[in-house]
């Protein structure tokens, strides 16, 4: 099968409360692991088993989509990129992240990370595997529900209790113990409301 990874954010229904298309962005750098480089927001790891993240915005988000193009643009299969979403501390969040090679990892953070789902992905899900593909990862979140959409299919169904009502989104990277240098992109970034009154 084909798997066919918009290059632009689409449009239309639901109501879009961010939209971020970072082709369109100037380069900037954004924090000292983050930087918005040729059409693209980078994420660098800070050496073996870190993590590094970047909220797409200052906003606080509850009941959205989530949805975005990403790759691991360099390091090896031992690396994930993804995004977090409902952060209301610095380390209390939801993670949906890949590897290169097609392992997920889905985790709740509140000091520590608990997974939630982790392994390799099904032969029969689409993802296209290697540094520099790109993949689209939503995130369907609608009160103590997430469901996980990759590239199209149902990846995964979680739900979460209070501490992970709602919060900032963005990138995220976790760089593994094998890799010299890992990098996170993301192209581009749309948030939109679950119900017409929430944009």
């Amino acid at each position: 099968m084909e798997i066919q990874v918009p290059e632009r954010p689409p449009r239309g229904y639901p109501p879009i409360l961010l939209d971020l298309d970072y082709a369109t962005e100037a380069d900037s750098q954004l924090s000292p692991t983050a930087a918005i480089e040729s059409g693209r927001l980078l994420l660098r790891g800070g050496g073996a088993n870190t993590v590094a993240g970047q909220p797409f915005s200052a906003d606080s988000y509850r009941d959205v989509i989530l949805d975005a193009s990403l790759a691991v643009e360099a390091g090896d299969d031992n690396d994930l990129a993804g995004v977090f979403l409902r952060q209301s501390a610095e380390r209390t969040y939801v993670v949906v992240a890949l590897s290169p090679a097609g392992y997920v990892y889905v985790a709740t953070l509140d000091g520590e990370p608990k997974p939630v789902a982790e392994g390799p992905l099904s032969a029969d899900l689409p993802f296209k595997r290697g540094l520099g593909e790109w993949n689209r990862l939503a995130i369907v979140a609608f009160g103590p529900s997430l469901v996980v959409v990759l590239n199209g299919s149902v990846l995964v169904h979680l739900a979460v209790d209070q501490r992970f009502v709602a919060g900032h989104a963005g990138a995220f990277l976790q760089q593994g113990a094998t890799s010299a240098e890992a990098r996170a992109a993301v192209r581009w970034v749309q948030v939109r409301a679950v119900l017409p009154e929430q944009a």
